[in-house]
């Protein structure tokens, strides 16, 4: 981590620097931040030259790229092979590394995988607080990316459908304060079902974000990448049918 701070450099909140053309789901138990914590401010990640931009999906090693709700890390690690170097990539779980290497045995391949090509890996990242958090709280993304978020509620009540409308809800609040102008947020969530009455287009409108695309994901565009369950378990859940809705910032 302290080799990838060592190369941050403070910017605007609506600074860029490169434009180019080109969860899993999550149980979410109640995390407090430590208060008066001293971290450097830092609110950018090292950019990439035009000439060494690779590319997986609509990822692009030249983004400033957040995940959050990772599972075992196999999207995150599935983007850092595919750029080779990846500094510009920050990992982040809901649960801690103990929890994870009890629960998914390809973790810690995929964590070294991470880290070795230069991401940052964190863990206890509440995504309805981050924005708070003391390290990337102050940090400006073009990509933010939560595949399958899940309150962690199974059942068929009211009650418990609005937790994970509330979960989307604040993610994309905390989401929005982190990206920069031209920046993005990503949401892949399952289509089918009750999955639909979240309605997560109109989430994103209701919190002043425009919808810029809905497309249909494909698991196998991301070689590697395994659909954990949060709540614990090596086993996938089955993704399919499922899209990604892409948000960017109000033009107002």
């Amino acid at each position: 981590m302290g080799q990838i701070l060592s190369n941050l450099t403070e910017t605007n909140k609506k600074g860029k620097e490169l434009v180019i053309d080109d969860g899993d789901e999550q149980v979410i138990p109640e995390i407090v931040l430590e208060k008066n914590v001293t971290t450097p401010v830092v609110n950018r990640l090292p950019s990439v030259p035009k000439e060494i931009v690779r590319k997986i999906g609509p990822y692009t090693s030249a983004q400033r790229i957040l995940l959050v709700g990772e599972g075992d890390f196999s999207f995150s690690s599935c983007l850092a092979v595919a750029f080779g170097t990846s500094h510009n990539i920050i990992a982040t779980s809901l649960n801690s590394e103990d929890f994870l290497i009890n629960n998914y045995a390809e973790f810690l391949t995929n964590k070294a995988m991470l880290e070795t090509r230069g991401s940052m890996v964190l863990h206890e990242v509440d995504a309805r607080i981050m924005v708070k958090h003391p390290i990337i709280g102050s940090m400006v993304f073009d990509r933010i990316i939560y595949n399958f978020p899940h309150a962690g509620q199974f059942g068929m009540t009211d009650a418990e459908r609005r937790l994970h409308k509330k979960l989307v809800r604040d993610f994309l609040r905390n989401a929005k304060k982190m990206i920069g102008e031209d920046g993005e947020i990503h949401i892949t969530s399952k289509s089918n079902g009750f999955f639909l009455e979240w309605n997560i287009p109109k989430i994103g409108n209701d919190q002043g974000l425009n919808l810029l695309q809905e497309v249909n994901f494909v698991r196998s565009d991301y070689p590697g990448y395994n659909t954990k369950y949060g709540f614990g378990g090596d086993k996938n859940f089955d993704c399919n049918p499922s899209k990604t809705y892409k948000f960017g910032l109000s033009l107002q």
